[in-house]
């Protein structure tokens, strides 16, 4: 299936109305260069600065409106980072913080498209110094995340936090999102062609398949988001494997993690409120399963995700929230 170009694009009528809409809400001050590294998300490193570069670059591709504050927020980036290149604290050797990879998977990601937008070698040097040093040393550690129901304690609130440390990982209540950087770790495999994060990007899928996410009760936006990054791979690949195991995580979300109004549980077997993160997941996974098999279920399902869970969740100042 060919798919345009974002540039041959042009949303009209409500989808341009909640575009603008949402283009307005990010020029907000609380985004703006000079309050953006201000700690909004102080417990998920690079989550906060990474969603709101992915988010600017995607609307401006899609729109052709110039955001005001991203050039200036991506070059700012350098001078917050820690000296191994990436933001946050750097743990000592074999200990890894689930909240600081899964915010990076996001920065990996808004970085990504950054570059594919604006062509800036010093950000191409970026998206390598987090996947080559941040990333690169969880290799072989993967197979160690403690995926046992009863090493997890439940609990969290709208963010998650870090609730516990077992082995080598500090475990958030967001629970599963160390996978979130699936997505972020196979775009940087694809932009530079670094067979070794490639590698590391398969051995993370490997490990998640392995996890039962409905006896963990894994975060429905950690689930879905890392399956974005497997349909990727697949794509990358053309391993057959990847789809199907896309195909039968997309069902059991269907069926466990989806609410009756196309939203999500925040978390399998725990349905206490939604989150408009995986909401916007699941539209794109099943926009991505229709793509690869041209089934139309998934393009029926995208439609109501779209309609009812995404429609419901963007809030009258643009922005989007929990309900």
């Amino acid at each position: 299936m060919n798919i345009p170009s974002l540039s041959y694009i042009y949303p009209r009528g409500e989808l341009a109305v909640r575009s603008a809409k949402l283009s307005a809400r990010l020029e907000d001050v609380i985004y703006s260069p000079d309050r953006i590294f201000d700690n909004q998300s102080k417990d998920w490193p690079g989550d906060w600065e990474g969603r709101t570069i992915l988010a600017l670059t995607m609307l401006s591709m899609s729109t052709g409106r110039h955001p005001s504050y991203l050039d200036e927020i991506v070059a700012a980036l350098p001078e917050h980072m820690n000296e191994r290149g990436y933001l946050g604290e750097v743990l000592p050797e074999g200990v890894f913080n689930e909240q600081q990879l899964s915010g990076h998977g996001w920065l990996l990601r808004g970085l990504t498209e950054f570059y594919r937008f604006r062509r800036q070698d010093r950000v191409k040097s970026m998206i390598h110094n987090i996947a080559r040093n941040l990333f690169m040393p969880a290799k072989n550690y993967y197979s160690l995340y403690p995926v046992n129901p009863e090493l997890r304690i439940g609990g969290g609130k709208e963010s998650g936090n870090i609730a516990d440390t077992t082995g080598a990982w500090q475990i958030s209540t967001d629970t599963g999102c160390a996978f979130i950087p699936i997505d972020g770790i196979s775009a940087a495999f694809e932009l530079l062609g670094d067979n070794e994060i490639g590698d590391l990007a398969e051995e993370m899928i490997r490990c998640f398949l392995q996890m039962d996410l409905s006896a963990i009760k894994a975060q429905t936006h950690a689930t879905l988001t890392a399956v974005r990054g497997i349909l990727r791979i697949y794509n990358i690949t053309g391993n057959n494997s990847y789809l199907k195991a896309a195909e039968r995580i997309f069902d059991l979300y269907i069926t466990e993690g989806m609410t009756a109004g196309y939203e999500n549980y925040n978390w399998f077997g725990r349905p206490e409120w939604t989150e408009p993160c995986a909401v916007i997941d699941s539209f794109i996974v099943a926009m991505q399963l229709y793509i690869n098999t041209s089934l139309t279920r998934y393009l029926d399902t995208a439609q109501r995700i779209y309609y009812n869970g995404i429609g419901r969740g963007q809030r009258p100042n643009g922005g989007f929230g929990c309900n």
